[in-house]
């Protein structure tokens, strides 16, 4: 199994994908922040990750991170989104506690998955117009 857990925003830069992905995925993890200081502050504070899932393999167990968490993402995604533009990946969150830690999934779209099944419903339910 291939996944890589981070948890601080500078670590983006060591994930196994492109420079230009990272740069988008960076902006994605800070949008609803007010500036990246404020979003560093939140990840520390509050204990927040990515797992980047790269494999098939849907077993998690790997630097505190649990099946579990990851399973929660899945299930209760705040949001879902498609990123990048050459290699397409989805990124969902999911907020974990009550105090608001959130936890991140990264996965290429490409790898078909129970996952990303899941997942896709609702990407497209997040582009439908708001009534």
């Amino acid at each position: 199994m291939n996944m890589q857990i981070i948890t601080e925003l500078g670590q983006v830069a060591e994930l196994e994908i492109s420079p230009e992905l990272q740069k988008v995925l960076l902006k994605a993890l800070i949008k609803d922040f007010p500036s990246i200081d404020a979003a560093v502050a939140f990840w520390t504070d509050y204990g927040c990750f990515l797992a980047h899932l790269e494999s098939r393999s849907e077993t998690v167990d790997f630097d505190g991170v649990s099946q579990d968490c990851i399973e929660h993402i899945v299930k209760y995604p705040e949001y879902v989104t498609l990123i990048g533009s050459d290699e397409v990946y989805m990124l969902a969150m999911s907020v974990l506690d009550d105090a608001g830690a959130g936890g991140y999934l990264l996965m290429p779209l490409h790898q078909k998955g129970t996952y990303q099944h899941t997942l896709m419903k609702h990407v497209k339910l997040n582009n439908q117009p708001k009534e």
